[in-house]
């Protein structure tokens, strides 16, 4: 295997967390010298390795994969999670959420597969879109990218993951150029979904999300020299607040 252009940097710090997290776990299930404590049990410990190893050897096997593979199969994988995502929804579930897929005695959880799945699908649209990603057209076709798996997967409900979208996608943007008002017409009706949620569920009032649309104008109003943005802005994040209740 040629080492030209491997990311070392990236390799060494995934075996330090893989090995700080099996350390972690060995400390935790090894009983102190002279405690009160059983015999140390390593079965949690092999069982972590195990996976640590399949996760090299899938590490390396997708590194010697030329990337147009990768490139020609972006929007099947792409498709393929987001049909898994609506099939954990439909299964019967036996607790309060919906975030796996039993497959004999193996469990899968689809929201982690749709992680690298998005990530291909936003890096091969904006590839193709190398002038002018600022483009309303662009913009819309993120939006759509993102907005469908990140609503499956807070529907299970799994709020932590649905956020991970979000910071996957805000880097992404900014590296690739996007302008800053732009950045926030995507990723903003995320927040509001988030917002409305959360006053719902946690806080039992409307004031969480009413008080970021009252923010989003105020922006809007300082960016109205930008009027079609302006209005999309504050357009899409009304929507959000109109729909996803029902």
């Amino acid at each position: 295997m040629k080492s030209r252009g491997f990311d070392w940097t990236l390799f060494l710090s995934t075996i330090a967390l893989c090995g700080l997290g099996l350390a972690m776990i060995y400390s935790v299930f090894h009983p102190l010298e002279g405690s009160y404590q059983g015999d140390a049990d390593y079965s949690f410990l092999e069982r972590q390795a195990l996976w640590v190893a399949l996760g090299m050897l899938a590490l390396l096997a997708g590194y010697v994969v030329p990337f147009r593979v990768y490139e020609s199969l972006t929007h099947v994988f792409y498709v393929v999670c987001l049909i898994l995502l609506v099939v954990v929804l439909v299964i019967p579930s036996r607790s309060d959420t919906q975030r796996w897929l039993m497959i004999g005695p193996v469990g899968i959880q689809p929201s982690e597969f749709t992680k690298i799945a998005v990530l291909f699908v936003w890096a091969r649209v904006l590839s193709g879109h190398r002038r002018d990603p600022n483009r309303l057209r662009n913009i819309t076709i993120i939006l759509v990218l993102f907005a469908v798996p990140f609503l499956l997967v807070l529907r299970q409900p799994d709020l932590g993951t649905a956020l991970v979208f979000v910071g996957l996608l805000l880097p992404m943007l900014y590296w690739r150029g996007f302008k800053g008002l732009h950045i926030l017409f995507i990723l903003s009706p995320a927040m509001s979904a988030v917002l409305i949620i959360y006053g719902e569920n946690v806080a039992q009032n409307p004031w969480p999300f009413g008080v970021f649309i009252v923010m989003i104008m105020v922006i809007a109003y300082m960016r109205r020299h930008f009027l079609v943005e302006s209005v999309s802005l504050v357009a899409a994040n009304l929507g959000v607040g109109l729909v996803l209740p029902v």
